[in-house]
């Protein structure tokens, strides 16, 4: 499997962007995993309880404020989370126990911060950016700074594939290409007999076991009115034969 960005390797390409398009920081929040983007900069090893945030400065150590019974379950990438010190490089950690301390300890972290950049899509426009709720919103607002888009930064920091990725993508381009000529292949060898889109499906799945693919739906085999279904897939009853 291609290896996957590292903290470090995200906070620095997080950063670049922040410099280039003049942002303060970048403020990552989770609660119970309603965020995806906050465990592909850091990951707990276990089950998550209460909210937390992860502040990447354009300048300067990144935070990772947590709740004290979670502290823990971050240990992998923050040693000492039994309390505030030293976590990954580049990374320390705050522990809050209360509403009121989780404030104390985020204020100061924001107090230079004219404005961050959230997980926040203005009238929800970009749904896959969209993750943080809009009561977390107000209460960083309320904190002092204007809460702008990630999307961009987002999209720049975490979405870019590694050289790996792009040779794994590649790799399986090729297959991909080569099953889809074998198919049509079978398919104009037996158009006397009829094939059915269910049977060519099949054959198209078994190729990809064979070629070590892995896909969680599909494929897509349909003629006529089926065509006009963009998420068909053939079942072994109502299958069109092929013509």
């Amino acid at each position: 499997m291609p290896q996957a960005h590292s903290f470090q390797s995200i906070a620095q390409a997080a950063r670049e962007f922040m410099a280039q398009e003049g942002l303060p920081g970048w403020l990552i929040y989770d609660y119970r995993q309603s965020n995806p983007i906050f465990r592909q900069v850091i990951t707990p090893s276990g089950h998550i309880t209460r909210p937390c945030f992860l502040y990447i400065p354009q300048d300067g150590t990144a935070w990772l404020l947590t709740h004290y019974v979670d502290a823990g379950k971050f240990a992998a990438a923050a040693p000492s989370a039994a309390v505030a010190g030293d976590a990954a490089p580049g990374l320390e950690l705050l522990v809050y126990s209360s509403r009121q301390s989780l404030l104390d300890r985020l204020t100061p972290l924001l107090a230079a911060a004219p404005q961050v950049a959230m997980e926040y899509s203005p009238q929800n426009a970009l749904p896959r950016v969209s993750r943080v709720d809009a009561g977390t919103v107000e209460l960083v607002r309320s904190l002092g700074p204007a809460v702008v888009s990630s999307a961009d930064l987002m999209q720049y920091a975490t979405q870019r594939w590694t050289p790996q990725q792009l040779a794994s993508h590649q790799r399986a381009a090729a297959k991909l290409r080569q099953i889809v000529h074998q198919a049509f292949r079978r398919i104009g060898a037996r158009l006397q007999d009829g094939p059915t889109e269910y049977e060519i499906a099949e054959f198209i799945r078994r190729r990809f076991r064979e070629e070590n693919l892995e896909t969680a739906d599909g494929p897509i085999v349909s003629v006529n009115a089926h065509c006009s279904d963009p998420h068909y897939e053939p079942e072994p009853a109502g299958s069109s034969v092929i013509q």
